[in-house]
């Protein structure tokens, strides 16, 4: 074997290694430095999703809906009948007022 031939091929190896060595150092540095912004957001997510357990459901939204139509149907009745009572209250004080001035 000739020693250039194994001098050139060395070389290569070696700068092959080291190219290698530095994609490698590249991308587990970043993981490294990405870590802490992935932890974040990992917290961030448990928040919202934490945020999101106390949120009504679709069909819980729907009941509340219907309970909630519900309710001003009876308020609705409710108004009618007092504005009934104050249209008696209305006329007792009228026939009391005129009674009154009638004595």
């Amino acid at each position: 074997m000739d020693v250039g031939f194994l001098n050139e091929w060395g070389t290569l190896i070696l700068s092959g290694i080291a190219i290698l060595g530095w994609v490698f150092h590249s991308v587990t540095a970043r993981s490294k430095d990405n870590s802490h912004i992935i932890e974040a957001m990992q917290a961030r997510l448990m928040r919202v999703e934490n945020e999101l357990k106390h949120i009504p459901s679709k069909d819980e939204m729907h009941q509340m809906q219907i309970r909630t139509s519900e309710i001003q149907g009876v308020i609705k009745v409710i108004d009618e009948r007092t504005q009934s009572l104050g249209r008696t209250v209305k006329r007792i004080e009228d026939y009391l007022l005129k009674k009154g001035e009638a004595s």
